[in-house]
């Protein structure tokens, strides 16, 4: 089964707009605005990466592997669906965070929300992907997996 979806990063995307007023803001209320905009490039250069890497996840699964990718695909993973013995709906707690988290039993691969499919590897590794297409990609890989159709 193909299966493809995008999820937007909104809440990396609006932490990095904070991460660049706050200090702007600051700067501009207690110097009048007199101060070199060079002072302001480490933190947007950082910001900017993190938006480009971490901006979105996308997740595809095709005929023999699924591809999780972040933002431009510079960070991404790669399972082949031949090694996933089970999945399963999960619900990550608040305090498992988002973006490349290690959490108790695994790792956590997400950018907003709290919805996950959580996929556990022949080798006895798990992996929680977050999505706002739970039902969609839990269907994909049960059928993708175990010929299972919802």
């Amino acid at each position: 089964m193909q299966y493809q979806h995008t999820q937007p990063g909104w809440v990396i995307r609006f932490t990095c707009l904070i991460c660049l007023c706050i200090p702007l803001g600051l700067n501009l209320a207690f110097n009048q605005g007199r101060f070199p905009l060079y002072e302001m490039l480490p933190v947007g250069a950082i910001m900017l990466a993190v938006v480009t890497f971490f901006h979105s996840l996308t997740v595809r699964i095709d005929s023999e592997s699924m591809r999780v990718k972040f933002g431009v695909g510079l960070v991404a993973y790669n399972f082949l669906l031949k090694d996933i013995q089970s999945v399963e709906p999960v619900r990550s707690p608040w305090y498992c965070g988002w973006g490349i988290r290690k959490i108790r039993g695994g790792w956590l691969l997400n950018v907003s929300g709290f919805e996950s499919v959580e996929i556990h590897l022949r080798t006895g590794k798990v992996y929680r992907i977050g999505t706002d297409d739970q039902d969609g990609l839990l269907a994909a890989l049960k059928a993708s997996v175990t010929g299972e159709v919802q």
